[in-house]
């Protein structure tokens, strides 16, 4: 995506990589062709999970889950320091699909962190 438009390849091998564009279409025009709505306005089916305190060894656990969830780069996990020797986190992971809410609610149980989920 560029400016706000969305790059047409030549071929399904080149999505995602650098290639001959084709073409641009606006990316209003991309989600309304796929039936995508923007996931700020739409929350159907999407859980925020909501860790008020984690120690940094099991913040680093849920870092790394979500990680492997690909939750860390599009900015669906967030964290800040609670304290000033920053030895505890406050950690929000949402809006994601109940799938990746399972896993990280499946880490907190196993590790004992306490959470919360919300809508």
């Amino acid at each position: 995506m560029v400016n706000g438009r969305v790059r047409i390849t030549n071929s399904t091998s080149n999505v995602g990589k650098y290639g001959k564009v084709t073409g641009w279409i606006s990316v209003d025009d991309a989600k309304a062709g796929a039936g995508l709505r923007d996931q700020t306005t739409d929350s159907r089916g999407l859980t925020k999970i909501v860790i008020d305190y984690a120690s940094n060894v099991q913040a680093m656990a849920v870092y790394n889950l979500a990680q492997q969830l690909d939750l860390v780069a599009p900015g669906y996990y967030r964290s800040r320091y609670i304290d000033a020797a920053k030895t505890a986190q406050y950690i929000e992971i949402g809006q994601i699909s109940a799938g990746d809410a399972e896993h990280v609610t499946t880490l907190c149980k196993k590790a004992a962190i306490e959470y919360k989920t919300a809508a």
